[in-house]
């Protein structure tokens, strides 16, 4: 039923959305859960950790505000780009189903902060193509994905999603193969400059490079086994999906099979992050939930029959309201 709602047009769909989410998120309003500790290599995560990680409510309401904002930003980029069939508010919902998964991450976490600039970046992306000056778009984009990695690193492995992007809409150009990778390392020239000016450069050089030479292994065997039935959905929904959502790019136009190819792009360098998951998998995860959240909702709104749909998405709902009684 959910989702025949908001398979409709989303004008009247805002309410209930906004409703859906405070109840996902109401246990958390009730007994706020801590911040996660500042991880590797996060120096902005740390500050705001620093300044409002004491604060019993705050972290939570703001955390939830920044979702909501994340979920409409993130449904009209992608709908705004025609890449599906109706106007719809399903890409938000989705979205705010899979962040509110975990009640320990209900509350500020480096993901929640870093997915913002990522569908900032990814929606600079999507303007691109077709436009003349495409350059200041580019470094907008690259420049939001550095600003990501700053308060949970990893996510810098997104600059593979900007590279990939600019072979789907065919820029060959030298001057976008310079800008997409200086964007991602200005931040870095401001950050490394005042570490020089605190005469900590050379330890924090040593530190970026130890942890970029250390692969870690992934292991999510210690984790409740609540969550690995909502991940093993989200599997099971991402096979029935990604079979249905290639086979539909023969059948878009070109410049909406490159926008596909982009998301595709995205999840592809989200699972290059997990190359650094260094034991942060329960937030970690997150970075795949802006590609993941496309994916599913056009399998959600494509889909003819809708039965299978709801009893999925249905089951994913029951084990997030299971996992806040465990």
């Amino acid at each position: 039923m959910l989702i025949s709602l908001f398979r409709s047009s989303y004008s009247s769909k805002i309410l209930i959305f906004s409703i859906v989410g405070i109840l996902l998120w109401l246990d958390a309003f009730i007994g706020p859960p801590a911040m996660p500790a500042p991880p590797e290599l996060s120096p902005l995560y740390a500050i705001l950790h620093n300044w409002i990680g004491d604060i019993k409510w705050l972290p939570t309401i703001l955390a939830f505000i920044l979702l909501f904002i994340q979920a409409i930003t993130f449904n009209y980029a992608v709908t705004e780009r025609g890449m599906l069939s109706k106007t719809t508010f399903m890409i938000a919902l989705v979205y705010l189903v899979l962040m509110s998964h975990s009640p320990e991450m209900l509350t500020l976490h480096p993901v929640l902060i870093a997915n913002l600039f990522l569908i900032i970046a990814l929606n600079r992306i999507l303007q691109i193509y077709g436009k003349k000056e495409s350059l200041v778009h580019l470094l907008d984009a690259s420049l939001m994905v550095g600003m990501a990695s700053l308060f949970y690193f990893p996510a810098i492995l997104f600059l593979v999603f900007v590279l990939i992007s600019l072979l789907s809409y065919s820029f060959l150009s030298w001057r976008e193969w310079l800008i997409a990778p200086w964007g991602v390392v200005t931040p870095y020239i401001f950050l490394f400059g005042y570490f020089y000016w605190i005469g900590q450069l050379n330890d924090q050089l040593s530190h970026y490079g130890n942890f970029i030479a250390e692969i870690s292994a992934l292991n999510i065997s210690h984790y409740p086994g609540i969550y690995h039935i909502f991940w093993s959905i989200i599997v099971i929904m991402l096979v029935l999906t990604l079979g249905k959502f290639l086979n539909r790019l023969g059948e878009r136009t070109v410049s909406l099979r490159k926008k596909y190819i982009v998301i595709i792009a995205l999840f592809l360098s989200g699972l290059v992050t997990f190359l650094y998951v260094h034991g942060n998998f329960k937030y970690h995860i997150m970075l795949l939930f802006i590609p993941v959240a496309v994916f599913i909702g056009f399998y959600l709104i494509e889909v003819k029959k809708t039965f299978w749909s709801e009893v999925m998405f249905g089951l994913l709902l029951l084990v997030i309201i299971i996992a806040k009684f465990l």
